[in-house]
């Protein structure tokens, strides 16, 4: 019969090194914009505008996978609390 391994620390874990990983995504995006708008100053013809487009809809992609992320980690910290209090009351 098949068995579950199953270990709220490591869900815990996982979650966690997403949340930290997610952040410096979106510290990275952060920066990254910047210095493209910044280059703005200098770089002013129609690739700098086809750029900063392509660039923006980068972005929101990132954005989207990253508000995914952050939500499986949410269900990881919930699933990872409800498997202990399963585990504990066995």
């Amino acid at each position: 019969m098949p068995q579950l391994e199953f270990s709220p620390r490591n869900q815990r874990f996982f979650a966690k090194f997403l949340h930290e990983k997610n952040h410096t995504m979106r510290g990275s995006i952060t920066r990254m914009s910047n210095a493209v708008r910044d280059a703005r100053s200098v770089w002013r013809d129609e690739k700098y505008r086809a750029f900063s487009k392509k660039l923006e809809e980068a972005e929101n992609l990132l954005t989207l996978m990253l508000k995914t992320s952050d939500k499986y980690a949410e269900f990881l910290e919930k699933k990872a609390n409800l498997g202990e209090r399963y585990l504990n009351h066995r």
